[in-house]
């Protein structure tokens, strides 16, 4: 077994264009660094391709000018947010669409104050038989609250929540201060 496994590769399927990751592997090559030559380092997605090998290579964390930067800008407290949730074809509450998306957890974990090594941990999961994305909204607004800085891996919880906006207006959910309070995250 190979290890770091091209397959480790943030994005490996982009490298090189159509193709070009299965042909490393049809030749043998299954090394993150056999992936090197293949990575085009003009666009963003290889450069974070380089910088992952980089650091695998020299056992040292890339850190640069622009991630300083950034991070020095953030509000406090940063809130590190990741939501969980279902699409299935066959609804699972009365009046929903087929594939209707459902929030059904969160996990946060918080950083207070820049310097601060403290880190707190918040969640939330539907223990109920009820249509569960409003009350998900306002546990999750009583952990965020109004101010800081919310940090994702992905699109994917701005997805959800506009997704909760959406179904506030089609199942005509009352609390609009909520609703408001989740249109201005997105």
């Amino acid at each position: 077994s190979v290890t770091p496994h091209i397959l480790d590769l943030y994005y490996a399927s982009s490298i090189g264009g159509k193709g070009t990751l299965e042909d490393l592997v049809e030749q043998g090559l299954a090394s993150i660094f056999d992936a090197q030559s293949a990575i085009d380092t003009s666009k963003a997605r290889g450069i974070r391709q380089m910088r992952q090998i980089v650091a695998l290579q020299s056992g040292q964390e890339q850190v640069t000018d622009d991630l300083v930067a950034n991070l020095d800008s953030l509000e406090y407290p940063l809130f590190f947010l990741d939501f969980e949730t279902s699409r299935i074809p066959v609804p699972y509450h009365v009046g929903m669409n087929p594939y209707e998306q459902v929030t059904f957890q969160f996990s946060c974990h918080v950083v207070r104050s820049r310097g601060s090594t403290n880190l707190e941990h918040f969640e939330w999961i539907n223990t109920q038989d009820v249509y569960p994305n409003f009350e998900f909204a306002a546990q999750l607004r009583n952990v965020l609250g109004d101010s800081g800085t919310i940090i994702v891996w992905s699109p994917f919880e701005q997805t959800a929540i506009k997704d909760i906006v959406v179904q506030a207006k089609k199942y005509e959910y009352k609390d609009s201060e909520l609703i408001d309070w989740l249109s201005a995250l997105h």
